[in-house]
Protein backbone atom coordinates (compact mmCIF):
# COMPACT_ATOMS: atom_id res chain seq x y z
CA UNK A 1 0.00 0.00 0.00
CA UNK A 2 1.33 3.43 -0.97
CA UNK A 3 0.83 6.84 0.57
CA UNK A 4 -1.27 8.96 -1.81
CA UNK A 5 1.04 11.88 -1.08
CA UNK A 6 3.91 11.79 -3.55
CA UNK A 7 6.22 14.35 -5.09
CA UNK A 8 7.36 14.68 -8.68
CA UNK A 9 10.67 16.16 -9.75
CA UNK A 10 11.76 17.16 -13.25
CA UNK A 11 15.53 17.22 -13.62
CA UNK A 12 17.03 18.89 -16.72
CA UNK A 13 19.91 17.30 -18.58
CA UNK A 14 20.71 13.75 -19.61
CA UNK A 15 21.13 11.45 -16.63
CA UNK A 16 24.53 9.74 -16.90
CA UNK A 17 25.23 6.12 -15.96
CA UNK A 18 26.89 5.70 -12.58
CA UNK A 19 29.36 2.84 -12.63
CA UNK A 20 32.06 1.73 -10.23
CA UNK A 21 34.58 4.32 -9.08
CA UNK A 22 37.98 4.18 -10.77
CA UNK A 23 41.45 5.33 -9.64
CA UNK A 24 42.35 8.93 -10.48
CA UNK A 25 45.50 7.49 -12.05
CA UNK A 26 47.03 4.01 -12.10
CA UNK A 27 48.23 3.00 -8.65
CA UNK A 28 46.52 5.90 -6.88
CA UNK A 29 44.37 5.36 -3.77
CA UNK A 30 42.16 8.28 -4.76
CA UNK A 31 39.15 7.45 -6.88
CA UNK A 32 36.69 9.31 -9.08
CA UNK A 33 33.43 8.57 -10.83
CA UNK A 34 33.87 6.50 -13.98
CA UNK A 35 31.81 9.11 -15.87
CA UNK A 36 32.77 12.77 -15.55
CA UNK A 37 29.12 13.68 -16.18
CA UNK A 38 27.91 12.18 -12.89
CA UNK A 39 28.98 15.00 -10.55
CA UNK A 40 27.61 17.98 -12.56
CA UNK A 41 24.32 16.16 -13.22
CA UNK A 42 23.98 15.26 -9.53
CA UNK A 43 24.48 18.93 -8.58
CA UNK A 44 21.79 19.96 -11.08
CA UNK A 45 19.48 17.26 -9.77
CA UNK A 46 19.94 18.46 -6.19
CA UNK A 47 19.05 22.00 -7.28
CA UNK A 48 15.85 20.68 -8.85
CA UNK A 49 14.94 18.88 -5.63
CA UNK A 50 15.65 21.75 -3.21
CA UNK A 51 14.20 25.19 -2.55
CA UNK A 52 16.13 28.47 -2.46
CA UNK A 53 17.23 27.80 1.12
CA UNK A 54 18.74 24.46 0.15
CA UNK A 55 16.05 22.38 1.85
CA UNK A 56 14.48 19.43 0.02
CA UNK A 57 11.11 20.24 -1.57
CA UNK A 58 9.88 16.91 -0.18
CA UNK A 59 11.44 14.53 2.31
CA UNK A 60 10.46 10.91 2.94
CA UNK A 61 11.56 8.67 5.77
CA UNK A 62 11.41 4.90 5.78
CA UNK A 63 10.44 2.69 2.82
CA UNK A 64 9.69 4.56 -0.40
CA UNK A 65 8.87 3.85 -4.02
CA UNK A 66 10.50 5.58 -6.97
CA UNK A 67 9.08 5.91 -10.45
CA UNK A 68 11.57 7.13 -13.05
CA UNK A 69 11.40 8.12 -16.70
CA UNK A 70 14.72 8.92 -18.37
CA UNK A 71 14.19 11.01 -21.49
CA UNK A 72 16.97 11.57 -24.00
CA UNK A 73 16.95 13.95 -26.94
CA UNK A 74 16.69 11.93 -30.10
CA UNK A 75 19.57 12.61 -32.51
CA UNK A 76 18.67 13.65 -36.04
CA UNK A 77 20.53 10.64 -37.35
CA UNK A 78 20.34 7.46 -35.31
CA UNK A 79 19.98 3.76 -36.05
CA UNK A 80 18.47 3.06 -32.64
CA UNK A 81 14.70 2.92 -32.16
CA UNK A 82 15.24 3.27 -28.41
CA UNK A 83 17.98 5.02 -26.39
CA UNK A 84 20.30 2.02 -26.23
CA UNK A 85 23.57 3.63 -27.33
CA UNK A 86 26.60 2.82 -25.21
CA UNK A 87 27.02 6.53 -24.39
CA UNK A 88 23.59 6.54 -22.70
CA UNK A 89 24.29 3.56 -20.52
CA UNK A 90 22.42 0.74 -18.80
CA UNK A 91 19.09 1.39 -17.12
CA UNK A 92 20.29 0.05 -13.77
CA UNK A 93 23.25 2.48 -13.79
CA UNK A 94 20.93 5.40 -14.60
CA UNK A 95 18.83 4.39 -11.60
CA UNK A 96 21.93 4.24 -9.42
CA UNK A 97 22.79 7.81 -10.37
CA UNK A 98 19.24 9.02 -9.70
CA UNK A 99 18.97 7.16 -6.40
CA UNK A 100 22.23 8.70 -5.17
CA UNK A 101 20.98 12.16 -6.13
CA UNK A 102 17.74 11.59 -4.20
CA UNK A 103 19.82 10.66 -1.15
CA UNK A 104 22.24 13.57 -1.42
CA UNK A 105 19.37 16.04 -1.89
CA UNK A 106 17.74 14.77 1.31
CA UNK A 107 14.59 13.55 -0.43
CA UNK A 108 15.12 10.04 0.93
CA UNK A 109 17.22 8.80 3.83
CA UNK A 110 19.21 6.34 1.78
CA UNK A 111 18.68 4.40 -1.42
CA UNK A 112 18.44 1.19 0.63
CA UNK A 113 14.96 2.42 1.62
CA UNK A 114 13.77 2.16 -1.99
CA UNK A 115 11.64 -0.98 -1.90
CA UNK A 116 9.57 -0.61 -5.06
CA UNK A 117 9.78 0.61 -8.65
CA UNK A 118 6.11 0.64 -9.67
CA UNK A 119 6.70 2.18 -13.14
CA UNK A 120 8.71 0.24 -14.12
CA UNK A 121 11.73 2.52 -14.78
CA UNK A 122 12.22 3.23 -18.47
CA UNK A 123 14.25 5.27 -20.93
CA UNK A 124 12.78 6.85 -24.04
CA UNK A 125 13.52 9.36 -26.78
CA UNK A 126 12.14 12.89 -26.44
CA UNK A 127 12.60 16.50 -27.55
CA UNK A 128 14.94 17.37 -24.67
CA UNK A 129 17.19 15.62 -22.18
CA UNK A 130 15.48 15.36 -18.79
CA UNK A 131 14.44 12.93 -16.09
CA UNK A 132 11.01 12.72 -14.46
CA UNK A 133 11.02 11.17 -11.02
CA UNK A 134 8.16 10.48 -8.61
CA UNK A 135 8.78 9.52 -5.00
CA UNK A 136 6.29 8.37 -2.37
CA UNK A 137 6.14 6.52 0.90
CA UNK A 138 5.22 2.83 1.11
CA UNK A 139 2.85 2.32 4.03
CA UNK A 140 2.92 -1.45 4.41
CA UNK A 141 5.31 -4.27 3.77
CA UNK A 142 2.56 -6.53 2.43
CA UNK A 143 3.64 -7.11 -1.14
CA UNK A 144 1.60 -8.63 -3.95
CA UNK A 145 3.50 -11.80 -4.79
CA UNK A 146 0.64 -13.56 -6.54
CA UNK A 147 2.48 -13.45 -9.87
CA UNK A 148 5.50 -15.32 -8.49
CA UNK A 149 5.89 -19.06 -8.03
CA UNK A 150 5.70 -20.32 -4.46
CA UNK A 151 8.34 -23.02 -4.89
CA UNK A 152 11.97 -22.44 -5.91
CA UNK A 153 12.43 -23.07 -9.60
CA UNK A 154 8.72 -22.79 -10.39
CA UNK A 155 8.11 -21.77 -13.99
CA UNK A 156 4.81 -20.59 -15.32
CA UNK A 157 3.19 -17.98 -17.53
CA UNK A 158 1.17 -15.38 -15.65
CA UNK A 159 -2.00 -14.01 -17.20
CA UNK A 160 -1.47 -10.78 -15.22
CA UNK A 161 1.72 -9.82 -17.02
CA UNK A 162 1.12 -6.73 -19.15
CA UNK A 163 2.37 -7.33 -22.71
CA UNK A 164 5.02 -4.97 -24.02
CA UNK A 165 3.30 -2.80 -26.68
CA UNK A 166 6.63 -2.29 -28.45
CA UNK A 167 7.16 -5.98 -29.13
CA UNK A 168 5.38 -7.98 -31.84
CA UNK A 169 3.13 -10.84 -30.85
CA UNK A 170 5.16 -14.08 -30.69
CA UNK A 171 4.39 -16.83 -33.14
CA UNK A 172 2.39 -19.73 -31.76
CA UNK A 173 4.85 -22.54 -30.88
CA UNK A 174 4.56 -25.70 -32.91
CA UNK A 175 7.10 -27.81 -31.04
CA UNK A 176 9.34 -27.48 -28.02
CA UNK A 177 12.31 -28.33 -30.29
CA UNK A 178 13.91 -30.59 -27.69
CA UNK A 179 15.01 -34.08 -28.64
CA UNK A 180 13.65 -35.79 -25.53
CA UNK A 181 10.77 -33.33 -24.97
CA UNK A 182 11.79 -32.70 -21.36
CA UNK A 183 10.78 -29.06 -21.66
CA UNK A 184 7.23 -30.20 -22.46
CA UNK A 185 6.81 -31.04 -18.80
CA UNK A 186 6.71 -27.32 -18.13
CA UNK A 187 3.67 -26.93 -20.41
CA UNK A 188 1.74 -29.97 -19.19
CA UNK A 189 -1.64 -30.18 -20.90
CA UNK A 190 -0.79 -27.05 -22.90
CA UNK A 191 2.21 -28.67 -24.56
CA UNK A 192 2.56 -27.23 -28.08
CA UNK A 193 3.49 -30.57 -29.60
CA UNK A 194 1.10 -33.15 -28.09
CA UNK A 195 0.94 -35.39 -31.17
CA UNK A 196 4.41 -36.78 -30.64
CA UNK A 197 5.20 -35.81 -27.06
CA UNK A 198 5.16 -38.32 -24.17
CA UNK A 199 4.37 -35.63 -21.59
Amino acid sequence: MRDPAEYQFVIPGACPPKGSRVPVRPGSDKTRESSKRVEPWTIEAMRSMRDRLGKPLASFSGPVYVDALFVFKRPKMTEFEFPTATTIGDLDKLLRCLNDALTKAGVIEDDRFIVEFPGPPRKVWGDTDHTICRVGRVLTGQADVSTFGEQPGTQFISTRVTPNPYLPEPDAPSCCNSVDHKSCLMFGADCPCPDHCPA
